[in-house]
């Protein structure tokens, strides 16, 4: 490589360089943009390249995306679902209504499993109605 090829190579390595700072000021202007309207700013950062990604090459980087947050979604009510039953078992235990304690032996013998556990799962998160409706 001689010098000329070097100097052309950086010449065009600037433009590119000068182009991404100019993309990454913008793109913090976006950002706070986003968050000033309580926009969470990496998930719609994510949202926007999967689509773009997915334009590219016809992936389904956004059907990922989506599928994710149905999980995240379906384990956040799962997870309320069970600060309500905490809450409902304290309130009864405070009126005065006994609560029997299963003994650690029993437990130690039969761990609970999500059967045992009535879920008021909606419709369209349910994963075993979506696998019998498919």
């Amino acid at each position: 490589m001689n010098a000329k090829d070097l100097r052309d190579l950086a010449a065009e390595l600037r433009i590119i360089t000068d182009r991404e700072l100019d993309d990454a000021e913008i793109r913090k202007g976006l950002r706070e943009a986003a968050t000033a309207k309580g926009i969470d700013w990496s998930q719609l950062k994510a949202l926007v390249k999967a689509q773009a990604q997915d334009a590219r090459d016809d992936g389904d980087r956004v059907g990922k995306l989506v599928e994710r947050a149905d999980f995240a979604l379906a384990y956040a009510e799962m997870l309320r679902h069970g600060a309500n039953m905490n809450e409902e078992k304290n309130t009864r235990s405070s009126s005065g209504l006994t609560h029997i304690e299963t003994p650690a032996a029993v437990k130690a013998i039969r761990p609970p499993v999500a059967a045992d556990v009535d879920l008021d799962i909606p419709p369209e998160l349910d994963r075993r109605r979506a696998a019998v409706r498919a």
